[in-house]
């Protein structure tokens, strides 16, 4: 499997991650620290009460849903895919609907299931937005929303 850098953690991943090139052959010290790899089948659904969380659209259809499982945390995003994050962190497992592209797996991955993991593993991540200028960046913080793009 390719080896990729992301928010400085190395990752190998059966999905194909062109957004962040590919490190095989860069350096042969790197070693994954994440693996992601396709589920053979689905999760099972987790004990009654394990749903730490769902987010919602501003109509009030559930996007994304969290819960605390005895493997780790399952991430289910309704009729498109399941995610699996082992409890040290170091798998993640997916599990995508019939009609779910790579595409779609890969901004999942990317924008919500990684993110999080930084963040439990004890980084800063920031919802921002930036636009490249001459002399640098100019990055926008703020809640979803808000007016950044």
């Amino acid at each position: 499997m390719p080896v990729y850098t992301y928010a400085r953690l190395t990752l190998s991943s059966i999905l194909p991650l062109p957004e962040l090139g590919s490190e095989t052959g860069k350096d042969a010290s790197l070693s994954p620290r994440i693996t992601v790899s396709r589920a053979p089948a689905s999760f099972p659904e987790p004990r009654p009460g394990a749903w730490a969380h769902h987010w919602r659209d501003p109509g009030g259809t559930v996007t994304l849903s969290l819960a605390r499982t005895p493997d780790g945390y399952l991430l289910r995003f309704p009729e498109v895919a399941d995610f699996r994050v082992s409890q040290g962190l170091e798998e993640v497992l997916f599990f995508p609907a019939p009609e779910t592209d790579d595409a779609t797996l890969r901004h999942l991955l990317l924008d919500q299931v990684l993110p999080r993991m930084v963040s439990r593993r004890g980084g800063l991540v920031l919802h921002a937005g930036a636009v490249a200028l001459k002399s640098g960046a100019l990055a926008f913080a703020g809640p979803t929303g808000s007016g950044k793009s």
